[in-house]
């Protein structure tokens, strides 16, 4: 039909050039008048264009000549043009034909157009179902596909190598047409008023320019193309311009262009594509600006994105099922996005076949904006997030690079690398958590993808606290919740820091009992939080860890109560409790402190507390502890408190005592520095601050003590049980309680027990031990009374008030030889001692006095005088029944004295003595005897004066009466008795001796002359009138 159509038009062109010479000559004085009618020339330019295959007519109603303007001066037209097949359908009306005839085929006798003009035709073009594109020229184009415009066409095609007249056919143009296009797919009826179509023949192809005015819904654009068709390939190679073209007409005015309503742009610019003669499209080139308007992306964005401008370049290839788009820049007033992107259209709706892969950034972006960019599809977790959370600032560049492999879309969730979006951001606010305070100021970058978001924080702020090196993870965008981890640095006040960490749901302050307003210092911290992203989230939902350095760090009220203050300390925390470690000074005292604090205890305890120190005198002092007398000097201490909450639960102490004075005052017990000590304690505090003691040890020099013990609040004692206490002879066991109004309850039971130092307070030869008033109960294996003395099985109780010993009773057996009972009773400023024994003799060599007696039935009275410092003790001594034996002192006094005899019966079976009476004195470690005498059957002594026990010396003047009965009866007779005897004790006959000396070795003198001189002239014999000084009044 194209062909038949060509040369119909080709064999009218000929005919027209055949008669144009003729009318040359008339040509001039006619064409002034208006067009000339050529009509005889109408059947040689009707053959001309007729085909001789006969497939179409070409119909000619006229033939003119017409003056067309100085550009194309005169004209040769037909008009009224039809073209008809072969059954006499019209096939196409032309109103005007405009020839160019070719001056060499004239010459040789030929009419061949070198020019055809279609003047002023209607066009309609029809795109069928399938896509395929039909011209009407004048009439319906149903049936014919280019009607006569793709019939002149394939003429210039063929006209290159032909042979008939179409050779000579350069150009065919559609002029001044009436362009109507019907899109049957969309439904659109586009409307050209004008439209200028020129082809021209080129080797090997054909090249063709257009121009039209187009209007839809009553606006117009301006289109132009050009185009070029190629013999070798078959392909027109299309470039249609647009100038000020709105998409969005197209959709106001036709459903089926519904979706072009979201281009509200003018467009300017170049479509290129790629069109086969049938009319299918095959690649298309686009190049396409537009000035301000807005795009509506429904699937995309949630509202109209403004736009100040935009470019768009790229291409459809390969049937139109690959997108290439190598520029995208959107203008939008502010920020400016450029990107390029590549898509995979696939085959219709099956998202198994789409692929995307977009490359881009933007620029300058305010945040608080980046909701209008950001497309609620890609990544809406992270969007909802960030759009809701981070607000300000802005983003001073943004690259995004998102790609969707075939299948992606399909799966429902993106995989994690389809999306990648780093941006940077400055001046930016955001709420990390709702209830915490917000990070303001903040500066750092970010990456997006479709997994989660990971950010990078420069620097920011959260209240005074500066931030940096800081982190922000989400991730779980593709599931039903998402988790977010946030890391920073943070450097402030330790007040700022614990004011933002007790915000909900943290509540770190309130949750550890401290203070956020009381607590002083500086901090830098590295903190890590990990939580859901839900509404209602709590305490126990959020994961967080956290270390700091705090510096110079105080609170005025710590464990025990103490002030802390100059902290340098190091902190660790997380979801299971914290930990704080380093130096301080607690009430001035300088201590290593380890803070540990459980926020999911099972026990009643929350927290421990280790606190190393060296305490010295004026730190015990500080920290209201014991000191003076008992402890002096520095001591090493360690302890582990445990807390529930700053209340004290329990507490175990260590302490090293080496280097430190000990002393109990009340033991008579006591350590220098520099020797080995240690002491351990467990303790116990009740809700009224009870302290108790569970267990205590104390290992110093030769002390070791173990027990038990209670103590009020005040540290006074409760109680005090020793399970065991050993130092020097002392091995007991012992218990304390108190005593209203005042004073203690004291029992002693062991093994044994050192009296020494007690007895040389009592006898006044030992410092003074200040003890409270005390009642004490014991029963000991045996009591050590002196080096070589001790009472066994004793048992006893005694008061002590006032400063001394008030009461004291006593039993046992001294020595393991003596029986013994004592009693001490104070009253008034005198105390009364009483001692018994049933066996005096045992009784003596016990206590070293006197080891030569057997047997005798002791009594020992006395008073100690407690209103004078030196306390003496007067008392007298009574002992019945007893003999002496092989007593070496008294032996040389007999033998001296020449009583051979008896010193005979001492060394034999002894000498017996019926009474023993001695008044004595004690005082500061002197004995005195003043007017001792002691008688038996054969013998009496009387003894004055005085052992000096610290010196270890004696000095003893004494009378010795043989035949002490003898002598006694005559000492009876009236008047001449007490001539003849002379003092109580002696007799008629006597001798005088005297002991002095060392007690090791005395000197021992007897006077034999005494012993023949009466009793009133023995002492002038004897030459010694004066006593020796007793020392006691």
């Amino acid at each position: 039909m194209i062909i038949r159509t060509g040369k119909l038009f080709l064999r009218l062109a000929a005919g027209m050039a055949a008669g144009l010479a003729m009318l040359l000559a008339v040509t001039a004085w006619l064409v002034s008048a208006g067009p000339i009618s050529l009509a005889f020339l109408t059947p040689y330019i009707q053959t001309a264009l007729n085909p001789k295959t006969g497939e179409y007519s070409v119909e000619l109603a006229d033939t003119i000549l017409t003056w067309a303007g100085w550009e194309r001066a005169l004209d040769i037209r037909v008009v009224e043009v039809s073209l008809r097949d072969p059954r006499g359908r019209v096939l196409a009306r032309v109103p005007e034909l405009s020839l160019g005839l070719s001056g060499a085929a004239l010459f040789q006798g030929e009419v061949a157009p070198t020019r055809l003009d279609l003047l002023g035709p209607e066009v309609r073009l029809v795109r069928g179902p399938e896509g395929r594109v039909e011209l009407g020229f004048g009439t319906d184009p149903a049936g014919t596909q280019g009607g006569p415009l793709q019939a002149l066409a394939a003429k210039l095609l063929a006209a290159e190598n032909g042979s008939d007249s179409a050779r000579y056919l350069n150009r065919v143009s559609v002029l001044d047409a009436d362009l109507v296009v019907d899109d049957k797919p969309s439904g659109t009826l586009w409307h050209a008023p004008r439209i200028d179509l020129i082809l021209k023949r080129r080797p090997g192809g054909v090249v063709a320019d257009l121009d039209a005015d187009l209007e839809i819904g009553g606006q117009s654009s301006r289109l132009s193309a050009d185009a070029e068709y190629l013999a070798a390939n078959q392909r027109l190679q299309v470039r249609l311009g647009l100038n000020g073209f709105e998409p969005a007409w197209l959709a106001r005015h036709n459903a089926a262009w519904t979706a072009l309503a979201a281009v509200d742009l003018p467009l300017s610019g170049d479509l290129t594509f790629s069109l086969g003669l049938g009319g299918r499209l095959s690649d298309l080139d686009f190049d396409l600006s537009a000035r301000s308007g807005s795009v509506e992306l429904p699937g995309t964005f949630k509202r109209r994105l403004e736009l100040a401008g935009a470019t768009l370049r790229g291409s459809l290839t390969d049937s139109f099922s690959v997108l290439r788009l190598d520029e995208i820049s959107l203008d939008t007033g502010g920020p400016v996005v450029n990107a390029s992107a590549l898509v995979s259209l696939g085959e219709g709706t099956d998202l198994n076949t789409f692929g995307l892969t977009i490359e881009g950034g933007i620029g300058d972006l305010p945040v608080d904006q980046l909701e209008r960019f950001w497309p609620p599809q890609l990544a809406p977790a992270a969007r909802d997030w960030v759009t809701t959370n981070v607000r300000g600032g802005t983003v001073p560049t943004a690259n995004v690079k998102i790609i969707l492999k075939p299948g992606d879309l399909a799966a429902g969730s993106l995989p994690a690398e389809a999306v990648d979006l780093r941006f940077s951001f400055e001046g930016v606010s955001t709420r990390y958590l709702k209830s915490m305070p917000e990070l303001a100021q903040a500066k750092g970058s970010a990456r997006l993808t479709a997994a989660g978001i990971d950010l990078a924080l420069q620097s920011g702020r959260v209240g005074e606290l500066a931030l940096n090196e800081g982190t922000l993870h989400i991730e779980g965008f593709g599931e039903p919740q998402q988790r977010a981890e946030i890391g920073f640095v943070a450097s402030g006040t330790v007040t700022e820091a614990l004011r933002v960490l007790d915000h909900p749901p943290l509540g770190f302050s309130a949750a550890v009992g401290l203070d956020a307003k009381a607590a002083g210092g500086m901090m830098s911290a590295r903190t890590h939080f990990a939580f859901p992203l839900k509404g209602d989230l709590q305490v126990t939902d959020v994961s967080f860890a956290a270390a700091a350095n705090m510096v110079d760090f105080s609170l005025p009220q710590v464990v025990g109560g103490f002030p802390l203050r100059a902290g340098q300390m190091a902190l660790k925390v997380d979801a299971a409790g914290l930990t704080v470690e380093g130096t301080g000074e607690l009430s001035g005292v300088p201590v290593g402190l380890t803070w540990r604090r459980l926020f999911r205890s099972q026990g009643p305890a929350t927290g421990t507390v280790d606190i190393r120190a060296r305490i010295d005198d004026s730190g015990r002092q500080a920290l209201g502890l014991p000191g003076a007398p008992y402890l002096q000097g520095p001591v090493e201490a360690l302890a582990r408190i445990n807390l529930k909450g700053w209340q004290v639960l329990e507490s175990d102490l260590r302490l090293d005592l080496a280097a430190a004075e000990v002393a109990i005052p009340e033991l008579f017990w006591s350590k220098a520095a520099n020797v080995p000590g240690q002491a351990t304690i467990a303790l116990r505090l009740g809700p009224d601050g009870t302290i108790q003691i569970n267990s205590f040890e104390l290992a110093a020099a030769d002390l070791r003590a173990t027990g038990q013990a209670e103590l009020a609040p005040d540290l006074s004692f409760r109680q005090l049980d020793f399970s065991r206490l050993t130092f020097g002879q002392t091995d007991v066991s012992a218990s304390l309680r108190p005593r209203a109004p005042k004073g203690y309850i004291a029992a002693l039971e062991g093994a044994s027990f050192d009296m020494r130092p007690y007895l040389a307070r009592v006898l006044g030869s030992g410092e003074a031990a200040e003890l409270p008033p005390l009642r004490l109960s014991a029963r000991l294996g045996r009591m050590i009374l002196g080096d070589q003395h001790e009472l066994s099985k004793m048992s006893g109780r005694a008061v002590h008030e006032g400063g001394h010993w008030r009461t004291l009773e006593a039993s046992g057996v001294l020595s393991g030889q003596a029986p013994v009972s004592l009693h001490l009773e104070s009253k008034g400023t005198q105390r009364q001692l009483s001692i018994t024994s049933p066996d005096a003799g045992a009784f003596a060599r016990s206590i070293g006095v006197f080891d030569n007696a057997l047997g005798g039935r002791l009594d020992i009275t006395a008073v100690i005088d407690e209103q004078r410092t030196d306390r003496p003790i007067l008392g007298r001594v009574r002992i019945k029944d007893y003999r002496v034996v092989d007593a070496p002192l008294l032996a040389r006094i007999l033998t001296i004295g020449s009583l051979t005899g008896m010193a005979e019966l001492l060394n034999g079976e002894g000498i017996s003595f019926a009474l023993f009476d001695a008044p004595f004195c004690l005082r500061e470690g002197r004995l005195t005897i003043d007017r001792a005498r002691t008688f038996g059957p054969a013998l009496g002594i009387t003894l004055t004066g005085v052992i000096d026990r610290r010196r270890e010396s004696i000095d003893m003047n004494g009378t010795l009466v043989p035949s002490y009965t003898l002598n006694s009866v005559l000492g009876k007779i009236p008047l001449l008795g007490n001539l003849l005897v002379g003092r109580e004790g002696e007799g008629v006959f006597a001798a005088t001796f005297s002991v002095k000396g060392p007690a090791s070795g005395p000197r021992v003198t007897v006077n034999p002359l005494s012993a023949l001189a009466p009793g009133f002239l023995r002492g002038i014999v004897s030459g010694q009138i004066a006593e020796p000084a007793t020392g006691c009044s």
